[in-house]
């Protein structure tokens, strides 16, 4: 599998190591940036490169327009991670509800979370999170994907309490 990335701009001094990750991911300090680009990297990624899952990582105001632009090329049952904190302005919802309601019953929600700071992580310093979902095999998923010698995600149900 192949990650992609929308803007480096947040860690420009480290490689996204592309042969080991296993899924595709979208991250985006400009929103505006990754309207332009997202939809075709989430084609790319999921119809002809076979990603077994999406992960969202962009700011909660972008959330439902980068899904709303990339929901047409997820695969049902497509598992969905999102790693973005916080509430939609307008509707209250949370970044997990916004992809539910955008790509709807095709696709199975999980949400990540820390406390965890991305260039750590990068670093390959010791970093604990916490994986959460509905599914029990999407949880089991993530975590076999993400798991690394200094990453370790702990599974959970409470998509609530672990996104808020």
């Amino acid at each position: 599998m192949e990650c992609q990335t929308v803007s480096s701009r947040s860690l420009p001094s480290l490689p996204v190591d592309t042969e080991a990750a296993a899924t595709i991911v979208v991250v985006a300090d400009d929103i505006e940036e990754s309207h332009n680009v997202v939809s075709v990297r989430i084609k790319d990624a999921v119809i002809r490169r076979g990603a077994r899952l999406v992960v969202v990582a962009v700011p909660t105001h972008g959330v439902r327009e980068v899904v709303r632009r990339g929901a047409p090329y997820v695969v049902a049952d497509t598992p969905m991670v999102s790693a973005t904190k916080g509430i939609e302005q307008d509707t209250l919802l949370r970044p997990s509800e916004i992809l539910e309601q955008e790509c709807g019953s095709q696709v199975r929600v999980a949400v990540l979370s820390g406390p965890s700071f991305a260039l750590e992580m990068a670093r390959e310093l010791p970093t604990a999170v916490c994986v959460a979902s509905r599914h029990q095999d999407v949880v089991e998923q993530v975590q076999a994907d993400f798991r690394s010698a200094s990453f370790r995600l702990y599974g959970s149900r409470d998509v609530v309490g672990v996104e808020a």
